[in-house]
């Protein structure tokens, strides 16, 4: 048994033309697949073994489509981008809770200065 699909890309476009193919194994032997054209230019190929659509896009960039939803999955570095603004905020809340924090001691100290007792 061999592999039942597989996709070569040729990302500067010296070697293949398109620059994205795919064959897929029928029976004994590979069959192309015949890529879609999007209307906006997009190389598409389907993969039955992802579930995915792999898309060359005009700028060149390789992305993987989820036909399902509807939407690209992050790309390494989007999901870089997206690991770094989660810790920063989760910075911010870190801080603006400690901030909240020493206010509401310093409020307390306050208090008992005046004699008042904040936990009553």
């Amino acid at each position: 048994m061999g592999v039942s699909e597989y996709f070569q890309y040729d990302p500067t476009g010296d070697y293949l033309a398109p620059a994205l193919k795919g064959r897929r194994l029928i029976g004994n032997a590979y069959a192309d697949l015949i890529p879609n054209r999007l209307e906006d230019g997009t190389l598409s190929l389907s993969s039955q073994v992802l579930g995915l659509e792999i898309r060359l896009l005009t700028d060149g960039r390789l992305r993987f489509f989820n036909p399902r939803s509807g939407e690209y999955l992050r790309s390494p570095e989007e999901s870089e981008r997206e690991r770094v603004r989660e810790r920063e905020r989760a910075d911010r809340e870190q801080q603006e809770k400690e901030l909240e924090s020493k206010g509401a001691d310093r409020l307390a100290a306050r208090l008992r200065e005046l004699g008042i007792d904040p936990d009553a």
